[in-house]
């Protein structure tokens, strides 16, 4: 312990000696160090440019002085060799020697670009240059070239830091103070559009809403009316005449069978299915008669639709009962006229085997009419295949008028490919009828997602 103190003395006596035992040291490297040279700083130029910024093609102007300090000798034949970077063309060079009072330019100069000599003195220098490419900002440097006593120099002098800009750059180079305030106002001006459209489209959507809404109002009773009283029997009543003629179609495949034992024969079967699409096709044009009567046709949300059904119905009449045929349409007409409103399948079957009753001549003629259709079972299909088309666009469109009551329409317009291609087939001119993109449209919509 008694010698810790000791050897904190010693350590701060080392420390206070080292000053000294590097003081030699730093005189001999002094020592070695060569002295300025006073001719060095004999003759100086300086140049600045004006303008920190320029458009390409666009004069720059600077400014300088050349300065010989040395009273006995003149600099000789002082010239302007170069300047850096090449992106520069000198326009004119000036100078006004010392004691003169007159100015010495050169127009239109070129490097290297002769001053002459200068005396003892400070001379102006000044002239311009031409912008020739676009550059980022960078340092312009004049390059010159003088004699002292036969001894040539080359001395290069930084003017400053200059940029060549487009018109966009240099406008806002020059309106940069103006740059945050006119931001803010373009800023200010979209943002109060953008808001104004926004409303605008509000108010519309708000305006379309409620003339909708009123339109509901007004057309859903109307339209329920008509569904339930003309549209959706005509989807059941197509549908019987299908299911009839499927059946049909199946009995006649199976008159080559062995009779099946407690069963009725098959031609029985036939006989029956005849008699009921009899009735379902009765059914079908007593609606249509009654819904002409009252409508006129069919009113649906989508022309297309309605065209659809007018192509149905005006084939259907071809196939069915050909409109030249006078007596066929006498015939179909008579037997609408004993075809009671709540007429069903059972009570039509009782009046076509009653032949006292005043509606079994008008039913069996019909009937008559009908098995000339079953036949011919290519015409017989198509007609079917009409009805068919027909009575699920009436459904679909009668489901329509509750779209805003149900989350999403609950039917869908489902058709095989036959019927599509049926539906196509009603516009021959597809790619020039003015409504192809609403049928497009139309189709895509129907179809279940």
């Amino acid at each position: 312990m008694p010698r810790q103190p000791a050897s904190h003395l010693a350590l701060l006596l080392m420390l206070w000696l080292v000053p000294f035992w590097l003081a030699p040291l730093s005189v001999s490297a002094q020592g070695v160090v060569p002295a300025p040279d006073p001719a060095k700083d004999v003759f100086t130029i300086s140049v600045t440019l004006a303008e920190q910024a320029s458009l390409i093609g666009e004069g720059i102007h600077f400014s300088g002085t050349l300065q010989n300090s040395d009273p006995k000798n003149t600099v000789h034949d002082v010239a302007l060799i170069r300047i850096l970077p090449d992106d520069y063309a000198l326009s004119q060079l000036c100078t006004r020697p010392v004691g003169s009072s007159s100015d010495v330019c050169i127009a239109r100069a070129t490097l290297p670009a002769a001053l002459g000599d200068v005396p003892t003195g400070k001379s102006a220098l000044w002239g311009t240059l031409i912008s020739q490419n676009r550059h980022a900002a960078t340092t312009v440097s004049f390059v010159f070239q003088y004699k002292i006593d036969s001894a040539q120099s080359t001395l290069s002098v930084a003017a400053g830091s200059h940029a060549v800009q487009n018109t966009f750059e240099h406008f806002l180079a020059q309106n940069k103070d103006l740059a945050i305030p006119a931001a803010a106002a373009i800023f200010g001006l979209i943002t109060g559009l953008f808001t104004w459209w926004l409303q605008h489209q509000d108010r519309k959507q708000e305006q379309e809403r409620s003339i909708r809404a009123e339109t509901y109002k007004l057309m859903l009773p109307e339209s329920h009316t008509r569904a339930s009283q003309f549209y959706i029997p005509i989807g059941s009543t197509t549908a019987g005449v299908k299911k009839a003629w499927d059946d049909f179609q199946k009995n006649v495949a199976d008159l080559g069978k062995p009779a099946v034992p407690g069963e009725p024969p098959v031609t029985n079967i036939q006989e029956a299915k005849t008699e009921e699409l009899l009735f379902h096709l009765l059914r079908f044009g007593k609606l249509m008669r009654d819904m002409r009567m009252a409508l006129g046709g069919f009113y649906f949300k989508n022309r297309v639709g309605e065209r659809i059904c007018a192509h149905c119905w005006h084939e259907i009449r071809n196939h069915y009962y050909p409109t030249d045929d006078v007596a066929a349409l006498k015939t179909y007409f008579n037997a609408l006229a004993y075809l009671d409103d709540d007429e069903d399948v059972y009570s039509f079957s009782r009046k076509m085997a009653d032949d006292y009753s005043s509606a079994y001549e008008a039913f069996q003629e019909a009937r008559a009419q009908v098995a000339l259709l079953v036949a011919d079972p290519d015409r017989a299909s198509a007609t079917v295949q009409r009805l068919a088309l027909l009575g699920k666009v009436a459904v679909y469109e009668a489901n329509r008028a509750y779209e805003y009551w149900y989350v999403k329409p609950r039917e869908y317009l489902e058709l095989s490919d036959a019927e599509t291609k049926m539906v196509c087939d009603y516009y021959p001119d597809f790619e020039n009828d003015p409504e192809r993109m609403d049928l497009e449209r139309y189709m895509e919509q129907a179809r279940r997602p």
